[in-house]
């Protein structure tokens, strides 16, 4: 999640000079390809494996990043096609995937010091 949230500030950068608009844009269509799913197939596997309620907040960042990456289209120009996206809404869609992505993080950050307590204090009581 911590790339992920690298990848929201560095798109946020592209756009930093652009204002929100119904247009398309080459700057859009580079913002919306920038979010990478580092390592989200290993994280998938493990929420699918251990399953628990952050699977399901997983799943969910996992479908809005696709959806958010797939808004493109192809719009011809003299030379060749060129690759756009719109600009409405690319600032809000970046934070809502930014808010789950943080979430999601500090949620499975919990979890892992409830099971890292529960396995100290089992490791204490087999001990005894």
């Amino acid at each position: 999640m911590a790339t992920l949230i690298e990848d929201i500030e560095a798109a946020r950068e592209l756009v930093s000079g652009h204002k929100d608009s119904e247009g398309d844009s080459q700057t859009a269509y580079a913002v919306r390809r920038r979010l990478k799913k580092t390592a989200f197939v290993d994280l998938r596997s493990a929420f699918l494996h251990f399953g628990d309620q952050l699977t399901v907040q997983f799943l969910r960042s996992d479908k809005e990043i696709d959806e958010f990456a797939a808004q493109w289209k192809e719009m011809p120009t003299a030379g060749a096609n060129v690759k756009v996206s719109p600009m409405r809404s690319l600032r809000r869609e970046l934070d809502s995937i930014e808010l789950r992505a943080k979430s999601l993080r500090d949620d499975a950050t919990d979890e892992m010091k409830r099971c890292t307590a529960l396995l100290a204090e089992t490791e204490s009581v087999s001990t005894v």
